[in-house]
């Protein structure tokens, strides 16, 4: 895992609400899809309350899209967030008492790449 210089989550918001944590306030085991995980997040906004329009009045949207990225830079990023993930995947699972061991196969990973190709292209 990565140092994280939080020690707790309680609050956070995206673009469409504000959310309070009902679960693990720990940084590193908070799931942050607050849409999907009722059980982990409360809406502190309500749809159709008086605050709501006030959370977009005035919104822009703006990206900033930078440079590309060399293909080094995106070996190493590819490596570090599969790392974070082996690692978060691990510590979740021995959480509730299971092992875990991660393939390292050549033929899973290019299935793997296929398979996210082919979900790219379908959003697209």
């Amino acid at each position: 895992l990565c140092a994280i210089p939080y020690e707790s989550i309680e609050v956070v918001f995206n673009g469409f609400g504000v959310y309070g944590n009902l679960l693990n306030h720990h940084p590193a085991s908070v799931f942050f899809d607050m849409e999907a995980d009722r059980d982990g997040w409360l809406p502190l906004v309500e749809p159709g309350s008086d605050l709501e329009p006030q959370m977009s009045k005035d919104k822009v949207v703006a990206i900033p899209v930078g440079p590309k990225i060399t293909d080094n830079n995106a070996y190493f990023l590819e490596a570090s967030i599969r790392s974070e993930l082996e690692d978060n995947i691990r510590m979740i699972r021995q959480r509730v008492g299971n092992e875990t061991a991660v393939a390292k196969d050549e033929i899973l990973d290019e299935s793997l790449i296929l398979y996210l190709d082919l979900l790219e292209a379908e959003c697209q």
